[in-house]
């Protein structure tokens, strides 16, 4: 029911989330912002900037990460002009890991590989 009404665009408001799977600024812009996401159904906004899209097309070909953190200054200029969306808040990844384990690669996606992870002995410090 939210869905079709959020596609047919018969709200004046929504409230939803999205978490990307990676760290990249295009995984949150892309998906959520571009033209091409309306007819995805992520773009709830039904926001379409050809000029935004463009810029995102720059930043997503440029392999210089100077380049790359300017085309997205660039791109969050132009939605702090238009603003179609209004985030509220960003998730907090915590990972908790013991000193006395050796080989786990944190992975800043939220993941972890545990090849290759083993425990050190030691010796309990007993307290008086």
């Amino acid at each position: 029911f939210q869905e079709a009404r959020l596609m047919d665009m018969n709200h004046d408001l929504t409230l939803s989330g999205w978490a990307t799977d990676s760290n990249d600024p295009d995984s949150f812009f892309r998906p959520l912002l571009s033209c091409a996401a309306i007819n995805s159904q992520t773009n709830f906004a039904h926001w379409c900037n050809p000029e935004f899209d463009s810029v995102l097309r720059k930043a997503l070909s440029s392999q210089q990460l100077a380049s790359r953190i300017e085309a997205y200054e660039e791109a969050q200029n132009i939605l702090e002009k238009e603003l179609p969306i209004l985030p509220l808040a960003s998730s907090l990844r915590l990972q908790a890991y013991r000193y006395d384990i050796k080989g786990l690669v944190l992975s800043p996606f939220g993941n972890a590989s545990f090849a290759g992870v083993s425990r050190e002995k030691h010796e309990e410090v007993k307290k008086p």
